[in-house]
């Protein structure tokens, strides 16, 4: 009974949306023969078609920045040697396709990997692909393999609704993300859909996370589904960069062309206080389509290269080293439950006798983390925490321990059962045979 009220609820629908298979295309009182027309269209291209991503409430935005992420606040970059991508920080991926009752929306499951892989090589700068000249920012993702309840999944659900296809919510469901979302603190949700902007169609957009979508369902990347995937059939949007560049806005990056700065200035420090917050990203006067490489903005070659511009998949190869370390910075404060830490494969036993010492997980970390050890000799144990002053603030492990493989948790407190302060803070392992010590992060 409820589809057949949905049904008559799409009639009246159809007359109100532009569904894709429609011969003429209307945008802002401009009629174009496709879609496709439309988005290869000058006027696709001069007008900031490609992305909606916006910040929701620009006002009193300075006032929002958190005491953790100053250091990555809306309006502010601090680039600190700490925010250099290091450790690997994966996450999770579940993708809802949603499709129309015309058959728009479908397309191959191999797609959904084939995206997967372009923003591992995108973001990991991998040698050998299109994103290799651009900076290894030591993200990196991977489909979901459980849901929620922890049934096997494949990574990705299909929902055949005509209103969330067309990024509207159904009168009888609601909102496809009130129904759909994964716990958005722990996994990256993208939607392929058919994404709407006052203004008509786009290519995609997300949430930047210092923009207080934190823990809310409708936190998640909105990606056009045919422009998904590697090879899908919307050139030149068609080598899956419109999810790269909405993942670097999730991630927290804006564009460079951002804020009102008609050519925001170049130089430190006052680069990190407008534009898009980042000095060694070119200075953008406006965005650019296509893949013009004579094109000059503010004096200079624009920067058509960035994932955060405008211009066609084919030219975008870079994210740029303080973009890594706003997104890092933007991941530890504000995301710090989204990704993990993979642990580092202990070395055979046989390797480093009595003394095997891998990396927490999570790293950072806001509430708890779970340190993973070795002993091949079994005999007396000693597991720390140290604070940056060499100081013992708890002891997790003493006394005789037998060989193998051990793990334990630490939650953040001292042996006083005080939470401790933000920071950085060591653990040290000392057996018969000799100490080994390893680094991790404490999140508010």
């Amino acid at each position: 009974m409820k589809s057949l009220r949905t049904l008559g609820v799409l009639v009246v629908l159809a007359l109100l949306l532009p569904p894709a298979a429609r011969a003429d295309v209307v945008v802002d009182g401009r009629t174009f023969e496709s879609w496709t027309a439309f988005f290869r269209s000058d006027y696709f291209k001069d007008n900031g078609k490609r992305c909606g991503t916006i910040v929701r409430n620009l006002a009193g935005k300075a006032s929002r920045r958190l005491d953790a992420g100053e250091d990555c606040a809306l309006d502010h970059t601090n680039p600190l040697e700490e925010y250099e991508p290091g450790d690997i920080l994966e996450i999770t991926v579940v993708v809802h396709r949603l499709e129309s009752i015309t058959g728009d929306g479908v397309f191959p499951d191999s797609m959904v990997q084939s995206q997967i892989d372009v923003l591992n090589e995108d973001f990991l700068a991998l040698p050998e692909t299109p994103g290799a000249p651009g900076k290894d920012t030591r993200i990196r993702f991977r489909l979901a393999t459980e849901d929620p309840d922890g049934n096997p999944s494949p990574g990705w659900t299909r929902h055949t609704n005509e209103f969330w296809f067309n990024d509207l919510p159904d009168p009888l469901q609601g909102a496809y993300y009130d129904a759909l979302a994964w716990d958005t603190n722990r996994w990256l949700n993208i939607y392929t859909l058919s994404p709407q902007a006052p203004g008509g169609l786009i290519l995609g957009y997300t949430y930047l996370p210092q923009d207080d979508v934190l823990g809310q369902t409708l936190d998640g990347v909105r990606v056009l589904w045919n422009a998904f995937g590697r090879n899908s059939p919307n050139a030149p949007y068609n080598l899956g960069r419109t999810a790269t560049h909405e993942v670097g806005h999730w991630a927290g990056l804006w564009h460079p062309f951002d804020n009102d700065n008609a050519c925001p200035t170049a130089e430190p420090p006052a680069c990190y206080d407008s534009g898009d917050y980042v000095c060694d990203t070119k200075p953008d006067d406006g965005s650019h389509g296509g893949c013009d490489s004579t094109d000059v903005s503010c004096g200079v070659t624009a920067p058509i290269h960035n994932y955060m511009e405008y211009t066609d998949d084919a030219c975008m190869w870079e994210f740029t080293p303080e973009q890594a370390r706003r997104m890092v910075c933007s991941l530890r404060h504000y995301r710090p439950e989204v990704y993990t830490v993979p642990v580092v494969a202990v070395e055979p036993l046989a390797a480093r006798p009595g003394v095997a010492l891998g990396q927490n997980a999570p790293n950072p970390f806001a509430h708890s983390t779970t340190l993973s050890l070795a002993i091949a000799l079994g005999g007396p144990v000693m597991l720390d925490v140290l604070d940056v002053a060499g100081r013992v603030v708890r002891t997790l492990a003493a006394g005789t321990m037998p060989e193998g493989r051990q793990s334990r948790t630490w939650d953040g407190r001292d042996d006083a059962g005080r939470r401790r302060a933000p920071g950085v803070y060591f653990y040290r392992l000392r057996t018969g045979a000799g100490e080994a010590v390893k680094r991790m992060v404490l999140l508010r």
